[in-house]
């Protein structure tokens, strides 16, 4: 992946559109009837789509290098897992780790309307989210001890552990066969249909991120990149409609058990017509531009949209925007504002942490040899 595939970048942007809508109710907190309204939906499909896109993306920058050098020895192995492990912490960790500072300092210090939680139960997620256990460290929350002082309101970080998860094995690939790997991936879809959703399992699924894996691994045969799929307003248009028939009206079909799994493959075939780069999935102009900034920011926008939305709470408590009832006084300013007030956050967020410590990362390990993608995961 030699350019910057604009597709795959916004897809991302696409994907954390879904995410912020599926989390509006965070934001228009006095109106619970929004999250019942949305719940039915699946823009939860959101997290899916950057686990097909992630798993895509590490395996086309990644795994040649791997496989190349565990033929040249332990040591030539090690330093190139070495430099995609670090070149994954400088991308992610950084970030991760300072809005979950931001919060704790808020809860101590600006903290009135009690938005932002508590410093114990902030503090127990960031460590979790430090040690890499933060998907776990959610389910016991939410289905043993939600109450408990260790349990904070921090919820999004447990995709972020499951990815981190998901990198660490990721190298061990290089000593299957291809074709293992293609035969894990459809045990775990059919275990996926088979067995009950439960939390533990929506929090370490892992189906999304096995099927990107194929789809790079498919995508490196010559025959791939040769493929002709026609009129590409045509299978853009089809995409969208695809993506919005999962969202909007899978759920609602009594299929429960085959739905998730059906959406993750809709994400995939997304994830698979971008790949191609050939405007497939989002043809060129003001649209993808738009959806492609979107993306870039993505990572941002997942960490900062809900302190965002509480310390917007606390604005507005604090400046007597909030009645008796701790509703804004008004609904569309306070709505707009924090809005406003995230792009304007996550954009801080990508200049000053996420652009710095990744080119950080890349420079820490420049001696690693190991060429990365330039659509970072």
């Amino acid at each position: 992946m030699n350019k910057k595939n604009e597709e795959i970048e916004a897809l991302r942007g696409l994907a954390v559109i879904a995410v912020l809508i599926g989390h509006i109710g965070n934001l228009i907190y006095w109106n619970p009837q929004i999250s019942i309204t949305l719940s039915p939906y699946g823009l939860g499909a959101g997290v899916d789509l950057f686990f097909c896109i992630s798993g895509y993306v590490i395996t086309k920058a990644y795994y040649e290098a791997m496989r190349r050098s565990a033929t040249q020895g332990d040591l030539s192995f090690g330093r190139t897992v070495g430099v995609f492990l670090l070149r994954r912490l400088f991308r992610i960790m950084p970030a991760a780790l300072a809005w979950l500072f931001i919060v704790s300092a808020c809860s101590v210090w600006f903290n009135q309307t009690n938005s932002f939680g508590t410093l114990a139960g902030n503090l127990g997620d960031l460590t979790a989210v430090a040690l890499n256990i933060s998907n776990y460290h959610f389910v016991n929350c939410y289905l043993g001890s939600h109450a408990s002082p260790s349990c904070g309101n921090n919820g999004v970080y447990w995709s972020i552990s499951l990815e981190e998860q998901f990198y660490l094995v990721f190298p061990l690939f290089v000593f299957m066969k291809k074709w293992w790997i293609a035969l894990l991936t459809a045990c775990v879809i059919i275990t996926m249909i088979m067995i009950d959703r439960t939390l533990l399992v929506w929090f370490t699924r892992v189906d999304g991120l096995l099927l990107g894996v194929c789809l790079g691994f498919l995508s490196d045969r010559p025959w791939y990149g040769k493929i002709s799929l026609g009129s590409n307003r045509f299978l853009s248009a089809a995409m969208m409609i695809a993506a919005c028939w999962a969202a909007l009206v899978m759920p609602s079909l009594p299929w429960p058990a085959l739905y998730p799994e059906a959406t993750t493959l809709i994400c995939l075939a997304m994830v698979a017509l971008a790949s191609f780069d050939k405007g497939y999935a989002f043809g060129s102009g003001r649209v993808r531009d738009i959806f492609a900034y979107v993306g870039s920011r993505s990572f941002s926008l997942y960490l900062a949209h809900n302190p965002t939305y509480w310390l917007m709470r606390e604005f507005a408590g604090r400046s007597g925007a909030l009645n008796e009832l701790s509703i804004p006084k008004n609904n569309v300013l306070y709505t707009i504002l924090a809005l406003m007030l995230l792009l304007l956050l996550s954009e801080v967020s990508f200049r000053i942490i996420e652009v710095p410590f990744r080119s950080r990362g890349r420079t820490i390990t420049a001696g690693g040899k190991v060429k990365a993608s330039s659509v970072p995961a």
